[in-house]
């Protein structure tokens, strides 16, 4: 009877747990779907709070674009580089950094997350809402699994990748060279004229690749700039251009650039033209790669750049050849006395 009565307690323990398994399983299947729900309920009202923070943040981009375009308007490009640099490109609104925090901490402190006030928005935007910031907050969260349910799905979304260069999909048209605080960029001054730099005290190193640019089709610049070689750059054609995209005319050469300094006269002086970098010292490596553009076009051959060169030439001479000036009639001063020095004779006609 003992050993009957141990076998029913068996028994009896292994369908009680099939049964707890089974409510498990069931409980568990049940409160998935409510959650699930629920999930999908605020998806509808978090969607729409999320079109407007990518509305919001566009506008944001397109501002920040603006300004980097109005300050290379004026200043040049590489300057605007210098000065919009990624501490600028990577400013985002501080309220951003709740979202990447939420997937860091204890679901039971959602309501405990720090909110942004005006007073620490400024101290806060370099420390924490950078674009690094988060793509690194963000890579946390999915090492740790953690991550919304999906719509439609019981599983959690822990694999969403950040789109190059961009945040949150809005993306950046900065490159920048070198990093500034937001208060180097944003604080005013009273005297915004740029220093006068010493040219002694510029930097003297020079850049060794040539750096990205757009280059120019054949017939805009055929006899109306000189297009040279320069086999440290490779094989093609160049021309150069000073200040393009600034508000004024891009300065051109009309000559060799490397005959009779011209180049190096032009880009090294820091007190007249404003359409390059006046802070350092150009070497003829750095002219080519920071103004050069190559000449793009099938009939870019020795033959058409002979000839173009030639042609910019006799325009040129055409244009300085100076036209002969028109001869006066003579005046003959009156020797009549001294009162009479303030009349001028003019010449009696010949009678015939």
């Amino acid at each position: 009877m003992a050993k009957q009565g141990i076998d029913l307690d068996q028994d009896l323990a292994e369908v009680i747990n099939e049964q707890r398994l089974r409510h498990l399983s069931i409980l568990r299947e049940m409160m998935t779907n409510k959650l699930q729900q629920e999930c999908d309920a605020h998806e509808k009202e978090l969607s729409k709070a999320w079109e407007t923070i990518q509305s919001s943040l566009t506008v944001f981009q397109k501002k920040k674009d603006n300004m980097f375009a109005t300050l290379a308007q004026f200043e040049g490009e590489e300057r605007a580089r210098e000065v919009f640099g990624a501490s600028q490109k990577d400013v985002v609104p501080p309220t951003l950094r709740a979202i990447p925090a939420y997937f860091t901490c204890k679901p039971n402190n959602v309501l405990f997350l720090p909110t942004p006030t005006s007073a620490t928005a400024t101290e806060s935007m370099h420390k924490f809402e950078t674009r690094e910031n988060i793509t690194a907050v963000g890579a946390l969260s999915r090492e740790n699994g953690v991550g919304p349910i999906s719509p439609g799905g019981n599983q959690p979304e822990t694999d969403v990748p950040a789109k190059s260069g961009s945040v949150n999909g809005v993306p950046s048209k900065f490159y920048a060279k070198r990093s500034r605080t937001q208060f180097d960029f944003g604080a005013s001054s009273k005297n915004k004229k740029a220093k006068t730099t010493n040219p002694g005290d510029r930097e003297l190193t020079p850049t060794s690749t040539l750096t990205k640019k757009p280059d120019i089709d054949s017939w805009e610049v055929e006899g109306s700039e000189y297009i040279f070689q320069y086999p440290a750059f490779g094989a093609g054609y160049f021309v150069l251009r000073c200040g393009l995209g600034s508000i004024s005319e891009p300065h051109t050469f009309t000559a060799h650039p490397f005959e009779n300094a011209l180049a190096m006269e032009h880009f090294n002086d820091y007190k007249t033209c404003k359409g390059h970098d006046t802070t350092r010292q150009y070497q003829p490596d750095d002219i080519v790669s920071l103004h050069g553009h190559r000449v793009r076009g099938e009939n870019v051959k020795e033959e058409w750049v002979i000839a173009a060169n030639m042609r910019l030439s006799a325009d040129k001479a055409k244009s300085t050849t100076p036209r002969p000036k028109t001869r006066k009639p003579l005046e003959i001063v009156s020797q009549l006395g001294p009162l009479d020095l303030q009349y001028r004779a003019t010449p009696r006609s010949t009678p015939t």
